[in-house]
């Protein structure tokens, strides 16, 4: 129980890192919100869903739709600001 509350607080301090640098809309904060976004989909993977004991391709999977994401959206992103 305690490890799943100290996730949820963890949890809790990337989703305000992301509120909080998710307006200024420099690069280095794009990549700060997609990295706590991929940290956020691993945390909610690995233990609250108990992926632990799951076959390591399951677990690739479900961190490569976090990833994915943030890719196509930092480039989507990085490309609408150099035009």
């Amino acid at each position: 129980m305690r490890a799943l509350i100290s996730c949820w607080i963890v949890l809790l301090l990337l989703t305000l890192i992301s509120v909080t640098f998710g307006s200024h809309g420099e690069r280095w904060a794009i990549g700060l919100v997609l990295g706590s976004g991929v940290a956020k989909g691993w945390l909610i993977s690995e233990r609250f869903m108990e992926m632990r004991g799951a076959p390591r391709s399951w677990r690739l999977l479900l961190l490569a739709w976090p990833l994915t994401l943030s890719l196509l959206i930092g480039l989507a992103l990085y490309a609408g600001l150099w035009k």
